[in-house]
Formats: C-alpha cells, structure tokens, sequence
C-alpha cells in the first residue's frame, strides 16, 4: 500500500517520529506538529509528510519555538 493514500496515518507516525527525534510524549509532539501547521498555515498532513521524508527535521537543541 502507498503511504500517500492514507495521509492522516502519517500524522500518527510523523508524531512519533518527532517524540522519538525529541525525547518528548507522543501527546507532546501531535501538539508540536499542530502549531507547525498553524505557524506555517498548511495542513498538518503535509507537515506530517515533510517529517516522514526528511524533508523536514528538527534537532532537540535547534526546534522552533511554537
């Protein structure tokens, strides 16, 4: 299957990609990705793919203040 067809999955793992990256919760990084699409005014679910495709990355010592 094509992780592409089921965008809103990949908001789970896009959170738990950020959790691990970060040494954060889970809950705490669904609430990072949702001020990332708020700030940058796009859906959470191309922020959500941008992360799993490292196309966008954050460091635990550089993140954006959201």
């Amino acid at each position: 299957m094509d992780p592409a067809l089921f965008p809103r999955g990949n908001v789970h793992i896009a959170a738990g990609m950020l959790a691990v990256r970060l040494q954060i919760s889970a809950v705490d990084a669904l609430a990072r990705l949702q001020a990332m699409a708020y700030a940058q005014h796009r859906r959470i679910t191309h922020i959500a793919h941008d992360i799993i495709i490292h196309h966008l990355t954050l460091d635990p010592d550089n993140t954006p203040d959201a």
